[in-house]
């Protein structure tokens, strides 16, 4: 039972509730599920007024570059036409309908300063990968340059830099190629080492190369620039020039005539099984391996002040030895 109170103070007890029950076919109802089914409930409603995302618009799909394309765009060869000449490939033309559509848009743009370097198609060696890769850090392949890889005589003699094709060895006009008998240019005249065309480009450009690739890490002065000009000779490209040219690594003095440091020659030899990819992958290992060899001679120029000091105070100090 329950009491209740009312207005004027009396207690009322109040009779207890007699529970209804309807009866259908296989459900029993409460009087709390009848109440609810009467008077449902009002939802809920948030006081931040919902937002409906806005749907994706999916791009169609394109197909996965393979691995060595995905490791030339992270290394910065070969992206976007947007960047920078510090981060923009080069762009490479083999037929002869993509070469003359070019030099047919590069008479409309005369203004504009397009380079375009020729070099032989075909099976392709390290000396002329190596002086592309050389142009490209001299700056004298800018933004907007290519490389034409052909061996029709029209085609090359409208190139800006002709390497390793076109019987001419001429800086003045940018014609190096090694090929002919009559030429035995080598790289100073204590040298007997023939060069091959990165050798030439080397000797024409090489300071320059090494000048904007050391003002950016290290203050390019004269001394560093003269210092590796004549160590990467002598420890990087003298070694692929000898062997572009077939000169024994020994003469009948048992003398050696270079020192083989790197072996590129052959690991560039090899990339011709890609067919067509395979000279973009070779001047993306070529410019990686002149980079590290460029600032192997910068570090080593800077440990030479120490290492002259440790010979003197050696000189000078007694050596004392342990017992």
């Amino acid at each position: 039972s329950q009491v209740e109170t009312t207005a004027k103070g009396t207690d009322r007890v109040q009779a207890p509730a007699v529970l209804e029950v309807i009866k259908v076919p296989g459900i029993r109802k409460t009087p709390k599920a009848q109440e609810a089914q009467e008077f449902p409930r009002a939802k809920k409603v948030d006081a931040k007024p919902s937002i409906t995302p806005a749907k994706r618009i999916e791009k169609p799909k394109e197909d996965k570059p393979k691995i060595w394309e995905q490791f030339i765009r992270k290394k910065g060869c070969f992206i976007d036409e947007k960047k920078s000449h510090s981060q923009r490939g080069l762009e490479i033309l083999e037929t002869d309908s993509e070469i003359s559509k070019y030099f047919e848009k590069k008479e409309l743009k005369a203004k504009e300063r397009e380079i375009a370097v020729g070099t032989h198609n075909g099976r392709f060696h390290c000396d002329e990968v190596l002086a592309c890769t050389l142009l490209w850090y001299a700056k004298e392949l800018p933004s907007g340059g290519c490389i034409i890889r052909t061996r029709d005589k029209e085609f090359l003699n409208k190139c800006d830099i002709v390497v390793d094709i076109g019987g001419i060895y001429d800086p003045a006009r940018n014609r190096f190629d090694h090929h002919m008998k009559n030429c035995l240019e080598t790289f100073s005249p204590k040298d007997t080492v023939k060069l091959s065309s990165c050798g030439m480009v080397y000797k024409i450009y090489g300071k320059k190369a090494i000048g904007n690739i050391l003002e950016k890490k290290h203050k390019a002065n004269r001394k560093l620039i003269n210092y590796a000009y004549t160590q990467i000779y002598a420890n990087f490209i003298k070694e692929i020039d000898a062997l572009d040219n077939g000169i024994p690594q020994h003469s009948a003095n048992e003398v050696a005539a270079y020192k083989i440091n790197t072996h590129l020659t052959k690991r560039i030899h090899d990339l011709n099984a890609l067919s067509s990819h395979g000279f973009k992958r070779a001047i993306s290992i070529v410019k990686k391996e002149f980079l590290q060899s460029v600032e192997a001679v910068a570090h080593k120029f800077y440990q030479q002040p120490a290492l002259h000091i440790i010979n003197v105070l050696k000189s000078i100090l007694p050596v004392q030895r342990m017992p």
